[in-house]
């Protein structure tokens, strides 16, 4: 009866210490979630505002049609190697 005391006993710390651990573990996650998120939103502005940049010099030299379509083209060229790239990784 005793050795069962202590079985239950170690089993109920056990459990304890393995909470506290998974809660640390699941803080360290969204926190790291929530940095990731932000740096991905400050990336992404980040480069729509160098792309904007881009465009309208751009636009200013050869006016603003030329600018869209080579900025169009540019963009599919992107997506098509983005795409190749992520055939080659499935394969």
């Amino acid at each position: 009866m005793d050795g069962l005391a202590r079985m239950m006993v170690a089993t109920a710390d056990l459990m304890e210490a393995e909470g506290r651990m998974l809660k640390q573990q699941a803080l360290r996650l969204v926190l790291a979630v929530g940095v990731g998120v932000g740096v991905l939103v400050l990336a992404l502005a980040g480069v729509f505002f160098v792309l904007l940049g881009m465009y309208q010099l751009l636009a200013r030299a050869v006016g603003p049609g030329w600018a869209s379509a080579a900025f169009g083209v540019a963009a599919l060229a992107l997506a098509a190697a983005g795409a190749y790239g992520a055939k080659r990784v499935l394969k």
